[in-house]
């Protein structure tokens, strides 16, 4: 695991100066390179994605473009320079870039060579649904819950931008579910403040505050869904259709009211239930101007798939889970297995609680699992990155494979290969 980033952002600027700058991912990695580099001095011309569904489409602003609209081998001088920023995908990306003839360090750089750490804030110590995917519901321990209060919140921020100077987005959101922080909305505007993008994730069956938590402008606002109608109810556990359908509205007139700019995507769960509820969605998505994207739905956390792969005895919840899956959990572990070498994403993740603790990975779950007994804002930077480069967790989970299998659930190219949903 490489924790020092080796190119100076200087060195970088120059490279591209005089030359079309784009990033390569529009997703939440590619709106922080955005904003960090905006903060720099370089504006892009735009994104670069696979995803056929962005495709001159515009995020904050810029167009997303197809590779091969941007960079080929006939590409004329001078050539683009592309800032790789995609979580799962940048080695592939990287690859892609030399196969269209552009030189790592010289036409194209990775984020991870520019800063350490993407951070995870679960400010929200609380859940209101009880999904029986999720561990809120099918754990049987877990952390204290509780609320992060905006002070404490501006202290995380001073620290992540004078250590770790080149983060320009935090994902505010993790297992509890933000809106229901009475000081989401300061939390926002700090982030803002401090030069930052901000991305959340909500279930919203409970739209608490709404007004002022559009108005603080978060860039990215994701809405988890897995299913229409009684479908949603089903694994959803505790949501309620008609509530959900109600916010939906009121999200996008909320938005239009007071954050145009903001974008919305509504990130749809594929269940074998539910498989036949896309197309709606997909509709409902373009009257609302909301963007659709999909994932396989998966058995989570880790904790469980390990004891699923080893044969060890798992709950209720995680049992009907895997009765509904539509890619089962035995069939990616070994997609899983097949890519063991590339690298994990997530080991870049520092996820801090609502009572600044730590914990070791944001897909495990075991409380357990910390990364030290001090607080984030007590511990040394240099000590967090040394903790983070020699996990004994991260050499268990890569001994499975189970790195890789978040990964082989959000493919959105097997998604297709094997029709798990049309797209339209």
């Amino acid at each position: 695991m490489l924790l020092n980033p080796q190119l100076q952002l200087n060195d970088v600027i120059e490279k591209a100066a005089e030359r079309p700058v784009y990033i390569w991912g529009a997703r939440h990695d590619g709106l922080g390179m955005l904003k960090a580099l905006e903060r720099s001095g370089v504006t892009p011309v735009g994104f670069i994605d696979n995803n056929p569904l962005l495709h001159n489409k515009t995020v904050m602003g810029k167009t997303v473009y197809r590779p091969a609209d941007v960079v080929t081998t006939t590409t004329a001088a001078p050539k683009p320079f592309v800032f790789v920023a995609s979580g799962y995908f940048a080695d592939e990306i990287s690859d892609e870039c030399e196969t269209r003839g552009l030189q790592q360090d010289t036409d194209y750089v990775v984020s991870t060579d520019l800063q350490y750490f993407n951070y995870q804030i679960d400010h929200a110590g609380y859940c209101n649904l009880r999904c029986i995917s999720c561990a809120v519901a099918n754990f049987s321990s877990h952390l204290p819950g509780g609320f992060m209060s905006a002070p404490t919140f501006e202290k995380v921020a001073q620290k992540i931008v004078k250590e770790d100077p080149f983060v320009g987005m935090l994902r505010l959101y993790d297992w509890g579910e933000p809106l229901l922080n009475p000081a989401f909305a300061d939390i926002l505007e700090i982030t803002g403040q401090y030069g930052m993008l901000s991305v959340l994730s909500s279930n919203l069956n409970v739209i608490r505050n709404l007004d002022n938590v559009v108005k603080a402008k978060p860039t990215w606002f994701r809405v988890s869904n897995s299913g229409f109608g009684d479908n949603y109810e089903l694994t959803h556990t505790g949501g309620r259709w008609e509530t959900f359908y109600k916010n939906l509205l009121t999200l996008a007139e909320t938005r239009a009211k007071y954050h145009p700019e903001m974008e919305i995507e509504l990130f749809f769960h594929i269940y074998k239930h539910n498989r036949g509820d896309f197309p709606k969605m997909q509709a409902l998505c373009d009257e609302l101007g909301f963007i659709l994207r999909y994932t396989h739905a998966y058995v989570f956390p880790l904790d469980h798939v390990e004891s699923i792969i080893e044969g060890r005895p798992v709950n209720d919840m995680v049992k009907k889970t895997c009765d509904l899956l539509h890619l089962r959990v035995e069939d990616a572990v070994k997609l899983a297995r097949m890519e063991r070498e590339r690298p994990c994403y997530f080991e870049r993740f520092i996820r801090i609680t609502w009572d600044l603790k730590m914990t070791q990975c944001i897909n495990w779950y075991d409380p357990g699992l910390l990364l030290c007994d001090t607080d984030f804002i007590e511990t040394p930077f240099q000590k967090i990155v040394a903790l983070k480069r020699d996990m004994e967790l991260c050499k268990r989970c890569k001994a499975n494979a189970l790195h890789r299998y978040c990964n082989v659930y959000g493919d959105n190219k097997l998604i297709h290969e094997i029709e798990s949903v049309k797209v339209a």
